[in-house]
């Protein structure tokens, strides 16, 4: 089984997205046939106090026993997991997306070129280093992608971005057998499909670098709760660090091609002093 989205830098998200979602028992998952792959993730960087900037990044590849992960959720789940998980890359048959790909937004009218790069054994299509595309996050995003004679087929992927959100600080309930309330500003309900992310990492016993986490995928409605058996450790924990993602992912098959685009907002959330 290989998950699409391990290869890509930044993207250890998305791999806790897919097992958060599967122990919710997400129907919306793929386990795709054998296929040829477009995975395009846009990761949103804050540029401004009030301006913000897409990074995306793009891997072609043939494969089979894909999981691919969907931002469609039908209940809120949370596992206790080592961190940062691990981050093999899987032998990928990589294919030919063309000489670049572009990457266009609606407002502002934007558009940014993905090149080819190797590195550490990866074949992946980034934009240059320490650059972004300008754009407002919730605006709709396509990906033109060339392709090439024995590699990709031309291929077009579109998708709504992530939304702006801010997440409420968070306090552990006095009662070590209480749940700890989570709350943000909702997603767009007149634009269904996203949800909610939130990574609490923490140093356990005897240590002092994050090495644990809570991985919570939660339905994006604004309210959620992290349940009282998953804070035992990250209530006696003295180094502690709390990040919020909302992610769209729309996946799609085009002629051969399986596109999945995947667009992210992390926020850090912060955590008051336990009573």
């Amino acid at each position: 089984m290989v998950t699409a989205m391990l290869p890509i830098r930044r993207s250890r998200v998305l791999l806790l997205v897919a097992l958060a979602a599967s122990a919710a028992g997400c129907r919306d998952i793929l386990d795709a046939e054998k296929s040829n792959y477009a995975i395009i993730n846009i990761e949103t960087l804050k540029t401004g106090t009030t301006t913000y900037g897409a990074r995306p990044t793009g891997l072609f590849f043939n494969g089979g026993g894909v999981l691919l992960s969907s931002s469609v959720v039908a209940r809120d789940s949370c596992i206790v997991q080592r961190f940062p998980g691990d981050d093999e890359n899987p032998q990928l048959d990589y294919l030919d997306a063309g000489p670049s790909v572009t990457v266009k937004f609606n407002r502002p009218q934007t558009q940014g070129v993905l090149t080819p790069r190797t590195q550490s054994g990866v074949d992946s299509y980034v934009m240059a280093e320490g650059t972004s595309i300008p754009f407002v996050p919730g605006d709709s995003v396509t990906v033109e992608i060339p392709g090439a004679a024995g590699g990709l087929e031309p291929t077009t992927a579109a998708a709504r971005t992530a939304e702006v959100f801010t997440p409420s600080a968070l306090t552990l309930p006095a009662s070590n057998q209480s749940d700890m309330p989570v709350t943000w500003t909702p997603g767009a309900t007149a634009v269904p499909g996203s949800a909610m992310f939130y990574s609490l990492r923490y140093a356990a016993a005897a240590t002092t670098t994050l090495n644990r986490e809570i991985g919570c995928f939660f339905v994006d409605d604004g309210s959620a709760a992290v349940p009282f058996e998953a804070l035992f450790e990250f209530r006696e924990s003295a180094v502690r660090d709390v990040r919020a993602t909302r992610v769209r992912i729309s996946a799609n098959r085009v002629g051969k091609t399986v596109t999945h685009v995947t667009s992210t907002f992390v926020a850090t959330v912060p955590l008051n002093p336990a009573p």
